[in-house]
């Protein structure tokens, strides 16, 4: 008899494990539910058992997590870390291609909102997902290209064709030709500032617009003014003065930011050759140590760096020769050396005038050239086109060299450009702003 009850458990259990379904209990708990007919007939109700499990400390088991784990299910998401698509751009007006008989238009097109639209450094006005801007054309062909970049950094381009068909004017014997009389007056050419936001100012022909790239310089009868900011080092800074014609003028100084931070001049000197030597040769190497990053100069001349090295060539005259060289770094903080050579050789060089173009195109932001020959020591070489120009004395060797800025120069268009000499020599070049394709 004692062994019917342990029989019963026995059934009982597997009938537990064969035959209950489980199911979620509450507070956690897990709740097998048995059902078994009862012995007792049918209109015996079904008897139930009932089994509990705890459930799993879910908690403890997060805490269990490793750090970069718990630290993942709480930090949110960075919308700028996973925003990877370009923001929408376009140009609706002008249409691409499109003739105007005006030389200042309105560009407009929508963007993306929250975005910003640029002309190079100039930046569009954006009103919800419309933009626009301004510009002035020259005659022909011009292209321009619109950069978007939304709040996470992606940007999109877009570029517009537009030509301006520039009205004929009928023929007049009386018609000006006359570039407008142009100049600027401070800051002084090769100057130097701890400013980096400066004021230039100059005079020009009444009537007369000045312009720094696409930015207009205020005119006040015959003088003008415009404030320019200026990134460290060298800075050499074009501008354009348009008349009524549509003649121009173009000036150009250079200024040096020298900054708040770095005030110390950068190592400099000067190895080969000695001070106070001789020499028989008319062309020496004179070369020297320099502060990694700096650069050199003999005049207008840039020397040849490699690490802390420089050289650079130099044509003697007869006699005494004091060669000065001065090095700049990247702050614009400059070191002067010098050195004296004589030369005692015959002085019966003669110098025919040379000129040479070192690029033909370029594709920079503000595109430019050199130029660079040799000719009589003490004559003035003039370097003109529509779009700049430049001057510059040949130096006691006979060597000169000229950077010349074409700042609004057509995309895609070769113009001439004329090198002249005092002696009266001319030699003809070539250009293209290929706009950003070299």
């Amino acid at each position: 008899m004692k062994g019917k009850p342990f029989a019963a458990a026995i059934v009982a259990f597997l009938l537990v494990f064969l035959g209950g379904a489980a199911i979620a209990g509450v507070n956690g708990a897990f709740v097998q539910e048995v059902s078994a007919p009862a012995t007792g007939g049918n209109d015996e109700v079904e008897k139930s058992t009932t089994s509990t499990t705890k459930a799993p400390d879910t908690e403890k088991l997060r805490h269990d997590l490793p750090t970069d784990k718990k630290d993942a299910e709480k930090e949110p998401v960075d919308k700028k870390k996973t925003d990877s698509t370009p923001p929408l751009l376009t140009i609706t007006s002008p249409t691409n291609g499109s003739h105007v008989d005006t030389d200042v238009i309105v560009i407009s097109g929508g963007v993306e909102p929250g975005a910003k639209v640029l002309l190079g450094d100039r930046k569009a006005l954006v009103e919800g997902d419309s933009w626009k801007i301004e510009v002035e054309l020259e005659k022909g062909k011009n292209l321009f290209r619109f950069k978007a970049f939304d709040e996470a950094g992606n940007h999109s381009s877009r570029g517009v064709i537009v030509f301006y068909d520039q009205p004929e004017e009928k023929e007049d014997e009386d018609a000006d030709t006359t570039p407008p009389r142009f100049s600027i007056t401070s800051p002084a050419d090769g100057s130097e500032t701890h400013d980096k936001v400066i004021r230039v100012k100059g005079a020009v022909e009444p009537g007369a617009k000045v312009y720094h790239g696409d930015r207009k310089a205020h005119v006040d009868g015959d003088n003008w003014k415009i404030d320019v900011e200026l990134k460290k080092g060298k800075n050499v800074l074009t501008f354009k003065a348009k008349d009524r014609a549509g003649n121009r003028t173009t000036r150009s100084i250079t200024v040096w930011y020298v900054g708040d931070g770095d005030t110390t001049p950068p190592h400099f000197t000067i190895t080969s050759p000695d001070d106070g030597s001789e020499t028989d040769d008319r062309v020496i190497l004179v070369k020297g140590g320099v502060e990694p990053g700096a650069k050199v100069y003999y005049g207008d001349r840039k020397a040849h760096v490699d690490g802390d090295n420089w050289k650079i060539e130099v044509e003697l005259k007869k006699g005494e020769n004091v060669l000065t060289f001065k090095a700049y770094d990247e702050a614009g903080n400059k070191t002067k050396r010098s050195v004296t050579v004589w030369y005692l050789g015959d002085d019966d060089h003669t110098y025919e005038f040379w000129a040479a173009q070192k690029y033909g195109s370029c594709g920079e932001e503000i595109p430019y050239d050199i130029f660079y020959g040799e000719g009589k020591p003490g004559s003035v070489v003039e370097v003109g086109s529509d779009y700049g120009s430049g001057r510059v004395e040949v130096g006691e060797s006979g060597h000169w060299e000229i950077k010349v800025t074409f700042e609004g120069s057509p995309v895609g268009e070769t113009f001439n450009v004329t090198v002249d000499a005092s002696t009266g020599e001319s030699k003809k070049f070539t250009f293209t702003n290929t706009g950003g394709e070299h």
